[in-house]
């Protein structure tokens, strides 16, 4: 099984994307099972991992580096077989920052994450639907642009997680502050 690093929002926003998700779902668009995973935005995707060779580096990373604000801009659809309906961040510099921070921590445990998740290829993104025909694509996005989920949302942890389904291992609050020394300010 995959492994992934992911940053969870607080539990306003959860609840919101979980109730697109859910409301995805009542329309045909996906299943209950999905609408019920956690809400993320995936930092990065490995094929394998020993977890816990990344819990003394990632909780000390979690420290030193601020919750961040993201706003859900947009929805979007991947061009792929996958059926992805996604919900797009504004793409600021503290998030490719965080991105490219997660990166260089994997580097330093002498991991690489998959091409489409390393710096210079990543697409952030926070999954809402999958595994979607064509035609429920366009009833999907249609439904996800009439939601109200277009709001500034806060990435509160980062988690290591197991997937399918996602499974989080473990995560950390990141708790440093806007300016201090190693943060994304």
């Amino acid at each position: 099984m995959p492994f992934g690093i992911v940053a969870l929002f607080d539990e306003s926003t959860e609840a919101g994307i979980r109730a697109l998700r859910m409301q995805l779902a009542e329309a045909g668009y996906g299943d209950r099972e999905s609408a019920d995973v956690r809400p993320h935005l995936t930092l990065a995707i490995l094929p394998a991992l020993d977890p816990e060779s990344l819990r003394q580096s990632l909780r000390a990373w979690c420290l030193d580096t601020p919750p961040l604000a993201l706003e859900i801009a947009s929805a979007g659809s991947f061009p792929t077989a996958e059926g992805v309906v996604y919900l797009a961040p504004v793409v600021t510099m503290r998030l490719l920052e965080m991105h490219a921070q997660v990166d260089h921590l994997l580097l330093e445990a002498g991991l690489q994450g998959m091409q489409p998740y390393r710096p210079g290829f990543w697409v952030p993104h926070v999954t809402v639907g999958y595994q979607l025909g064509a035609d429920a694509l366009r009833g999907a996005i249609g439904l996800v642009r009439e939601a109200d989920v277009f709001y500034t949302g806060v990435l509160t942890q980062v988690a290591v997680c197991e997937f399918p389904p996602l499974e989080v291992l473990y995560a950390f609050p990141l708790r440093g502050e806007a300016g201090a020394r190693g943060t994304l300010a």
